[in-house]
Parts: structure tokens; sequence; C-alpha cells
């Protein structure tokens, strides 16, 4: 069974506070927000951002959703730049990836931001699943995306263990055909010596039968020798 860590983007991984708080200000602009203060934007991370558009300035839901698109404004050109990655934090990944350990990360910030991010930070490959929000606003309930990181890392797993239980099925098939494959070998050995003698005694049978007609042609040549100096004789 696979050991899975789940670690959370902005605030744990990065701190992307820069790029949120001045894509914050820049949305807030638009609605006669300038110059918040910046215990006031601080706020914006980590949650889902319409949530706290909601909380913190009151806006209605549509409004709040309108203000995260002009949020994204300045956030796709500069804020998703605008982070650095926190002292330490490569070597502990690459320390629990080399124990073995799954790791994922699970945020409420779109995959497509959070896949730039870790990329430039250089620990993409590290992670073996990342679950984010999606552009449309689906997906950004912390609790959401807790559930589906998990549903995922629990299907890997059920994933891993059928390929486990494949391979070890085909290894056991194997055996099987090495058993058959052994045996055969054997058997075709066996017969092979078998007619390896075979022919050495049909080979023997041939050298004595030769033998005894060189034999019985000296006889005939005495004989036929013996006769012709009996006519001469005569």
């Amino acid at each position: 069974m696979s050991i899975w860590v789940l670690f959370d983007l902005d605030g744990t991984l990065v701190d992307n506070s820069e790029g949120i708080t001045k894509s914050t200000q820049f949305a807030l602009d638009s609605y006669g927000y300038p110059n918040q203060p910046m215990e006031t934007l601080k706020k914006f991370i980590g949650p889902p951002l319409h949530e706290s558009f909601m909380e913190f300035y009151g806006f209605s839901k549509e409004q709040a959703f309108e203000a995260v698109d002009r949020y994204r404004v300045r956030y796709k050109e500069k804020g998703v730049y605008e982070n650095r990655l926190y002292p330490g934090m490569k070597e502990l990944l690459e320390a629990l990836k080399s124990a073995g350990v799954k790791l994922s990360v699970s945020t409420s910030k779109p995959t497509v931001f959070t896949e730039k991010i870790l990329k430039q930070n250089g620990i993409f490959a590290l992670f073996d699943q990342i679950v984010g929000a999606n552009l449309d606003g689906s997906m950004t309930d912390k609790t959401e995306v807790m559930q589906e990181a998990m549903r995922r890392a629990e299907a890997a797993g059920e994933q891993a263990q059928a390929k486990t239980e494949a391979m070890l099925t085909a290894a056991g098939r194997l055996e099987e055909v090495a058993s058959v494959v052994s045996s055969a070998s054997t058997q075709l050995s066996a017969q092979i010596e078998q007619s390896d003698r075979g022919a050495g005694e049909s080979s023997q049978r041939l050298g004595e039968a030769a033998t005894a007609m060189n034999e019985m042609n000296a006889t005939v040549q005495e004989v036929a020798q013996n006769a012709g100096s009996a006519s001469t004789c005569l």
C-alpha cells in the first residue's frame, strides 16, 4: 500500500503572496476599492477567490466571479510568475520521493496555473498527481479538492495493485511454461541419447556385418585359389 502526502500550493509549497495581493488589488480597483490594506489583501491567499470577494467585500456571487475574471487578467500575465519556492521545500520533496512516498498537490487554484508554478520552480516532476480547480469555477471548494485527490490516490493504488497481481499471474504462467519446456527438453534429451545409442549399435552391427563379409570374401578367394592350383596339377 502506497503512502500519499498531500500538499497545498499557496502558503505551503510556494510564497505566492506578491502575485495574489497585486492581482487582487488590480481587480478591486475596477470596483472602486483602491489602495486596500495589505492585511486584507493577504486574506485572499488560500481560500477560493470568489468566496473571499463575497466575504470581505460583500460581493454577490455574480459580482464575485466577475471579479475573479478581472483578477485573472493581471494574474495570468504577471501574478503567476510572482512567487518563490519556500527554502528547503525541494529537498524535502526529493527526500519523500526517494523514500517511496507518493506526492500530490491539492489546491483551489486552477490546475493550469498550478502546473505552471510547479514547473517554473522545478518541482513539477516530483508530483504523482495534481488536483486543482477548473477555470469555470468548479472544484474550488477545498474539501471537494481533497476528496478528489484522495479518490484519485485510491484509484491509483487499486490500479497499481491490479498491475502487480497481473504481473504475478504472468510470472506464474511463465513458471508453468518453463516447467513444460524443461520437461519437454528432458524428454528430448532422453530421445536423442537413445537415438545416439541406437545409432551406435546400428553402426556396430554394420561393422560386424562388413567384417563377416570380408572374412567370407577372403575364404571364397582362398577356395578359388586352391581350386586353381588343383586344376593346374591335373
